[in-house]
């Protein structure tokens, strides 16, 4: 744990300011993926479908809008 912050605090700026707030995101998520019991085999699935529909976008429009 002390190595990592010791990493995390020699990072300055923007880099360390967003990798921060992206941990705070993460903490949320599993707090929804434990309160509604969703498996981490369900979570991927979705995350896999989405993957692949915005694969899709991309290769129908060049772009993800």
């Amino acid at each position: 744990m002390q190595s990592c912050q010791k990493r995390l605090q020699k990072l300055t700026g923007t880099k360390f300011n967003l990798l921060q707030e992206m941990g705070d995101v993460l903490i949320c998520l599993d707090s929804l993926q434990d309160i509604f019991g969703i498996s981490d085999e369900d979570l991927q699935k979705a995350k896999n479908v989405k993957l692949a529909r915005n694969m899709q976008r991309v290769k129908d429009n060049g772009t993800f809008d």
